[in-house]
């Protein structure tokens, strides 16, 4: 019997010592699973919270670098989202909360052993869908947070911020915190907007029931809605009248005199109220909020709040002179021939990035932060990328210089592009070898797959993406020749993106970050975000320089793009820029830049279609009223502001051959379409260095209006200058310049007669096409009126 005792005691006293050290291990690895792998961190919350219930104010900077309100300093919100203090609430109304959410508020420590118990096990034995059981602290958490992942590391990590802001924030801060985050239907975030909304009282104004009310709200929002499902909201707020007697909150009397009792609601409500803020004051409000959510970890929502009601100072970088000047344009909805469109507009200062005004719609403001088309809309950009996607990673990696010239003519052929070729210019003319000037000034698609061929789909993709920051695009659908060298972006770009991709352009090769917030102050006056941005330098000065003179040969090369419409900015100062067009006229696109800063607009219909009724350069002589008025305030602001060109100080002048690019020789000269002797601006390390080898002497005859042969008269034998040009297309294509192509052949040769083929025809290879231009007769066919003599 001895015996069989101790080997039962022994048996128990195992099994005990392995629970005890299993439990041990269990504790330790819960430890070193929290502490590597959790975040219980609650610093952010309780900064968030140091200063809730003052109203928060924008402040712009003068010319004198001193610090004025910005649109009356207050940034509100109506009265969908106010602060409530702790004192303001009254006592039933806290009680109700605490009576239905967390019986145990004022004991535990930040999570409740007993709930958090049952949940577990309902999630272990159960179909439960996750872990419940939360505390008015855990909520709060969660409410602040965002984080509503259903997930036992969730559990976890809201238990353990829950413990620690139960020891860093009382009982009564982490009420006040959580009554005024909480969402109670109708567009009401915290007890003051819903007291409002439902009853149109102050919150301090309510009655027991009222209280009730409110609070029944809060687990379902639609479901418990006072107005949209009154018996729900009257059953739940019997219950917490019932909680609130048994917890000893409310006496019996009090009961009686509530318990289903009907409540009075405010049937005149309006589910959000709020005032209207300018395009500029939303794009702060949000920015700021994003900055919120990124400084203290915490949810859109709740950022929001704060911002509004965080007493901060929000310093801003806009020009209030020059906002009013976009606005009042913007309000006028003749603005644009169809009164149906849609436009955007906003302003950047390339050196620091300060977005110095934007509007972000047509027409009467109606709201406060609405859509903003400046910041907000993607779409495609049309040719308005190409200086950003081709021409500038062109010139940094050394493929093209300002005198490069390229075949102005279709790149594939197939059933994948087209079978009459791809790509087509908007155009529908192919002009042959053009130099760059021509080409973007022109927007030429098959210049720009052509140099896009050279820099490789990857690093272009690259450039954009990581070196401009334009993240929009899709690594999966807009690496292709479509979306980087034409623009044809899967989902698109923001304005507010691009006109900042240019600073690279505008600023000396360097990139910075664009923004409406500088400083976020807090209550005592520190700053809290300093929001500097990036600025890096992305290609070099050299490479920007020749960009720009290229840009502005965009607004005044005969032909161009935007030839002939910007003609008030151009009398202040330089100007270039870049025009996009979207395939089937869906959008359109300037984005250009003066010494002083860039402006960039859009224009569109908010469901995209045909732009075909407004005319083609509307929207570049709205730009150019903007930016001519803009400037003019600029340089009144900034007296010392004298630079009314761009900086071309790395770039020389010098002769290049327009159809080769190389040093002009006399054939050049001859050509008989005019002199292709042009000049450039270039770096030091880019100059012409080896003749034109494009260019050869051909002789003429004037009286036969063909190349000449030897039966044509000396006396009416001339030289002019042809090109010779290798194409070889599997259709026939039309090109302006075919006519004036040549060939090298040898002496004695037998030449074809005709007059719309070219002397050498009998030497193309079959079935291979050399390109013609579209007239009846060709300026390279042979001589029609002397037959020449056939040796013997």
């Amino acid at each position: 019997m001895k015996s069989k005792g101790r080997t039962v005691l022994r048996v128990f006293l195992t099994i005990l010592f392995v629970i005890i050290v299993s439990l041990t291990l269990l504790t330790l690895s819960f430890g070193v699973y929290a502490h590597f792998f959790i975040d219980s961190d609650v610093d952010g919350i309780i900064a968030l919270a140091g200063n809730a219930g003052t109203p928060s104010k924008m402040y712009a900077v003068d010319e004198n670098g001193q610090l004025v309100e910005y649109a009356s300093g207050q940034i509100s919100s109506g009265k969908s989202s106010e602060f409530a203090t702790y004192e303001e609430m009254p006592r039933y109304l806290i009680d109700a909360f605490i009576a239905i959410e967390d019986k145990r508020f004022y004991s535990h420590i930040g999570f409740d052993v007993i709930t958090t118990v049952k949940a577990a096990f309902g999630y272990i034995f159960s179909d439960s869908s996750g872990p419940g059981g939360s505390t008015i602290t855990q909520q709060l958490i969660k409410n602040l947070t965002g984080d509503d992942e259903v997930s036992v590391k969730r559990k976890i990590q809201e238990i353990l911020r829950a413990i620690n802001l139960e020891k860093k924030m009382s009982k009564e801060d982490i009420i006040e915190l959580y009554l005024n985050t909480i969402y109670l239907s109708q567009g009401a975030h915290g007890v003051k907007a819903a007291a409002r909304l439902y009853f149109d009282k102050d919150i301090s104004e309510l009655t027991l029931n009222e209280c009730a009310a409110i609070a029944a709200i809060t687990q379902a929002p639609t479901k418990w809605d006072p107005i949209q499902n009154p018996e729900n909201n009257a059953y739940r707020r019997d219950v917490i009248l019932t909680e609130m007697l048994s917890l000893g909150f409310i006496s019996e009397e009090e009961f009686e005199q509530a318990y289903g009792k009907p409540i009075t609601l405010n049937t005149n409500f309006e589910k959000v109220i709020t005032t209207t803020s300018s395009w500029y004051t939303d794009a702060v409000i949000n920015e700021s909020i994003m900055l919120l959510c990124d400084k203290y970890n915490v949810s859109e929502k709740v950022a929001s709040q704060y911002i509004y009601n965080g007493g901060y100072s929000i310093i801003v970088s806009v020009i209030p002179e020059i906002q009013t000047v976009v606005e009042e344009y913007y309000k006028n909805d003749a603005l644009f021939s169809d009164t149906d469109v849609q436009s955007s507009f906003i302003i950047i200062d390339p050196e620091n990035g300060h977005v110095l005004a934007m509007a972000g719609g047509l027409g009467e403001k109606n709201g406060s932060r609405v859509l903003n088309r400046a910041t907000q809309t993607l779409r495609s950009p049309g040719s308005s990328i190409k200086p950003l996607s081709v021409y500038t990673p062109a010139f940094a990696e050394g493929i093209i210089t300002y005198s490069s010239c390229y075949d102005d003519s279709p790149v594939f052929f197939g059933s994948e592009y087209s079978k009459n070729g791809w790509p087509k210019n908007s155009s529908g003319v192919y002009s042959g070898m053009v130099d760059l000037e021509y080409a973007i000034s022109h927007s030429l698609n098959t210049v720009a797959v052509r140099i896009l061929q050279q820099i490789g789909l990857e690093n272009s993709f690259d450039f954009l993406f990581n070196e401009l920051r334009l993240s929009s695009l899709s690594e999966s659908e807009d690496k292709n020749y479509s979306a980087l060298a034409l623009g044809g972006m899967s989902a698109g770009v923001t304005l507010k993106d691009i006109t900042t991709a240019y600073s690279v352009l505008a600023n000396d090769g360097v990139y910075t970050s664009s923004k409406c917030v500088l400083k976020i102050l807090d209550g005592s006056g520190n700053v809290i975000i300093d929001n500097k941005g990036e600025r890096y330098t992305v290609v070099s000065e050299g490479v920007s320089q020749s960009m720009t003179k290229l840009l502005t040969k965009v607004l005044t090369n005969s032909g161009a793009t935007a030839y002939g419409a910007v003609t008030k900015l151009t009398e202040i100062c330089e100007a270039a820029g870049k025009t996009g067009t979207t395939d089937n006229n869906k959008d359109r696109w300037f984005i250009g830049y003066t010494p002083y800063f860039m402006g960039g607009i859009w224009l569109g219909y908010d469901t995209p279609s045909s732009l075909s009724s407004i005319p083609s350069k509307e929207h570049i002589r709205v730009w150019d009223s903007i930016m001519a008025e803009a400037t003019e305030l600029f340089l009144k602001r900034e007296e010392n502001q004298d630079n009314p060109e761009f900086d071309y100080s790395l770039l020389v002048e010098s002769k290049y051959c327009s159809v080769s690019g190389g040093i002009p020789t006399e054939a050049c000269r001859l050509d008989p379409r005019g002199s292709c002797v042009k000049t450039g601006f270039f770096t030091k390390d880019s100059l012409p260095e080896e003749n034109c080898s494009m260019h050869i002497k051909i002789n003429y005859c004037t009286s036969g209006n063909g190349v000449a042969g030897n039966a044509c008269p000396h006396e009416d034998i001339v030289a002019v200058g042809m090109i010779v040009v290798q194409r070889s297309f599997p259709i026939e294509v039309f090109i302006k310049d075919a006519e004036y192509t040549a060939m090298n052949l040898p002496d004695g040769y037998v030449p074809y007669i005709h007059a719309n083929e070219p002397y050498y025809k009998y030497y193309s290879k079959k079935g291979v096409y050399t390109g013609k231009s579209d007239k009846s007769s060709q300026y390279n066919r042979f001589c029609q009126s002397h037959i020449p003599r056939v040796s013997a």
